[in-house]
């Protein structure tokens, strides 16, 4: 990673502006264009869709994903809730909570139905996320 001879506090600060910026992003995009079913993958991972989509900050879909047929979005050379995790400096147990489609997921998001999540709802739980150094590999 670029940032082995960075210190924690640039780190940390590097972390909290991408969280930042995805969260306006989702926040943009119009209801009505955006839900987390969008891609009927019944996941909160579609907002990581949205970031490959718009090629935001080096996001992109792997046309040679293993999950093909499914689209999936990758940060760097991680896939997934493991992009999610290195992008955002979050653990990987993190990633799938607020990014996944489990009871885990809808007790982290305060939802009875993956389907009631909303990008606000990622957003504001990517936001109360604590940067994690132990993530990053």
């Amino acid at each position: 990673m670029p940032f082995d001879s960075a210190d924690t506090t640039s780190k940390t600060e590097l972390f909290r502006k991408r969280r930042e910026d995805a969260a306006n992003l989702w926040q943009s995009i119009p209801p009505a264009c955006f839900k987390m079913t969008a891609w009927e993958c019944d996941s909160a991972a579609c907002a990581l869709g949205w970031l490959a989509i718009l090629q935001h900050d080096g996001w992109a879909f792997d046309p040679h994903s293993p999950l093909m047929p499914y689209r999936v979005p990758h940060y760097a050379k991680f896939h997934g809730y493991a992009g999610a995790a290195q992008y955002f400096g979050i653990s990987l147990l993190n990633a799938e909570r607020c990014f996944g489609y489990s009871k885990a997921t809808v007790q982290f998001h305060r939802r009875w139905f993956v389907s009631r999540i909303t990008p606000k709802d990622v957003s504001k739980s990517l936001l109360a996320l604590s940067y994690d150094p132990a993530a990053l590999q």
